[in-house]
């Protein structure tokens, strides 16, 4: 348990009668004499009463603060180390149980199985902050029968990236670039690599039918194969290379004919 009993040297060393509630008592006493003796003798002067009101205020203050501090003082600690080593623990049976997914999936890829990786991308909310676009991931999996890396992205409003066709393809494929830059450098993406050879990138937007109902549309399309990642994504290149070394589907922003038509889990359930 992180909570445990403690008191502090200042405690230890007052003898008994100095804890909060004795002297809390003794000045309610106090309090209580001063109070039938201002109603028994009669009062002589300003002084007397003001003397009298001082006492009353100066008691009563000083019975506030000692209970007060007797009650917020329950005695009882947080123990630092208690915690870090709890943290420890939990940060361990996390990576363990990262490590037995893993192993799983690559358990399911040996046998020939098209299957779903990289969950770690939903559950680390630290990949949102390197690149928005993790937030929009819909699918990521490995088909072994083709040696390919299906990566679905919704990105919303295709529009809000640009107000004129040469401003939105500048502005969407830097980012493409900079979140696939951030997406092969991924240690656990990284260690899939084995199982494919050509990344499948599509990316959707959203667009409104005649009922102002929403509905996803293919916006863009990508084939890479492995062989050319050392040069699309070295630090000397551009987000043009996109085009020039891959197979790269694109029309303004309009609907285009995606490489695989992948779909999302969740639409995949609706069938």
């Amino acid at each position: 348990m992180p909570v445990g009993k403690t008191t502090s040297p200042i405690k230890k060393a007052l003898p008994w009668w100095m804890s909060g509630w004795v002297l809390g008592t003794i000045a309610v006493w106090i309090a209580l004499a001063i109070a039938f003796w201002s109603i028994s003798v009669p009062l002589v002067g300003k002084w007397t009463t003001g003397t009298i009101i001082g006492v009353w205020f100066t008691a009563g203050t000083l019975l506030v603060l000692l209970l007060r501090r007797t009650i917020l003082d329950t005695g009882y600690a947080i123990d630092e180390k208690v915690i870090e080593q709890t943290k420890r623990e939990l940060e361990e049976n996390r990576r363990k149980v990262r490590r037995q997914f893993h192993q799983r999936e690559v358990e399911l890829l040996m046998a020939g199985e098209k299957t779903p990786i990289l969950d770690i991308w939903k559950v680390d909310g630290a990949y949102v902050n390197k690149h928005v676009f993790f937030d929009g991931v819909e699918l990521k999996e490995i088909d072994p029968g083709v040696r390919e890396f299906h990566l679905r992205l919704q990105i919303g409003d295709v529009a809000r990236y640009g107000d004129d066709a040469a401003t939105l393809e500048r502005t969407l494929f830097n980012e493409l670039k900079s979140f696939l830059n951030t997406v092969v450098k991924d240690k656990h993406f990284d260690s899939f690599r084995g199982f494919f050879d050509t990344l499948i990138l599509e990316v959707y937007g959203m667009e409104e039918d005649s009922e102002k109902r929403d509905h996803p549309y293919p916006c863009l399309s990508l084939a890479l194969t492995t062989k050319v990642f050392p040069t699309v994504f070295s630090p000397a290149s551009t987000a043009g290379d996109l085009r020039r070394y891959g197979d790269l589907r694109w029309n303004s922003g309009l609907p285009v004919e995606p490489h695989r038509n992948l779909d999302a889990p969740q639409m995949r359930g609706a069938k």
